[in-house]
């Protein structure tokens, strides 16, 4: 997985998102379309965003309604 600080930063974007977790965009965006992958990201004004404690805790399965581990 990418580097990713302790403290809770905006991830802005697909690109960021995926260089954040260390997958490829195709697999972001896969996440941020399926609703029922739980992926913790909004989208507003046309582009996504996400907290990276979100996605961390989504990332080992202790974000409420996350899915299976990934």
């Amino acid at each position: 997985m990418g580097q990713k600080s302790e403290k809770n930063e905006w991830i802005y974007g697909a690109k960021g998102i995926a260089a954040f977790v260390g997958v490829g965009v195709a697999t972001v965006n896969r996440w941020l379309w399926d609703e029922s992958s739980g992926f913790p990201a909004r989208k507003v004004g046309g582009r996504w965003f996400a907290a990276s404690a979100e996605i961390r805790g989504w990332l080992t399965g202790s974000e409420p309604g996350s899915g299976a581990k990934r």
